[in-house]
C-alpha cells in the first residue's frame, strides 16, 4: 500500500493545480501596467499573469528575508559543530589514555611478586 501522507500530498498538489487552472480561466482580461515614475511604457498583462509574477516576487523576496534572518542561527550552528568535533576529538584521546592506563594496570596486577617475598599487603 502506499503511503498515505505522500497520497495526501499528492492530493492537495492536484486541488492546488485545479485551483491555479480556474483562476487563470477567470482572469484572462488584460489590465495595463504602469511604472509610473520610470520613463517605461505602459504594458498590456491578463490579471493571472500579474497575479503570478507579484506572487513569484513576494515567495523570492521572502525567502531571501528569512535566509539573512537565520544567519545567526547557522553561525551558532556551524561553531557548535566545530566544538562538537573538538570535544569528540579529546574523548577520544582521554579513552585511549585510559585503555593505556588500565592494560598497564593490568600487567601490574599480573607481574609476579617481589623478589624478597614481601608484598605490599605484608607491610600493612
Amino acid at each position: 500500500m502506499r503511503d498515505p501522507a505522500k497520497m495526501a500530498t499528492w492530493f492537495l498538489a492536484g486541488l492546488f493545480a485545479l485551483a491555479i487552472l480556474v483562476f487563470v480561466l477567470a482572469n484572462r482580461d488584460v489590465v495595463p501596467i504602469s511604472l509610473s515614475p520610470l520613463p517605461v511604457q505602459d504594458m498590456y498583462l491578463p490579471v493571472w499573469l500579474v497575479v503570478a509574477l507579484a506572487s513569484a516576487v513576494g515567495a523570492i523576496l521572502g525567502g531571501l528575508f528569512v535566509w539573512a534572518s537565520a544567519h545567526r542561527s547557522r553561525r551558532i550552528s556551524a561553531q557548535r559543530r566545530k566544538q562538537i568535533k573538538a570535544l569528540e576529538k579529546e574523548l577520544a584521546a582521554t579513552q585511549s589514555r585510559s585503555d593505556a592506563l588500565e592494560s598497564e594496570n593490568k600487567n601490574l596486577l599480573a607481574a609476579p611478586a617481589e623478589p624478597d617475598g614481601s608484598s605490599s599487603q605484608d607491610a600493612a
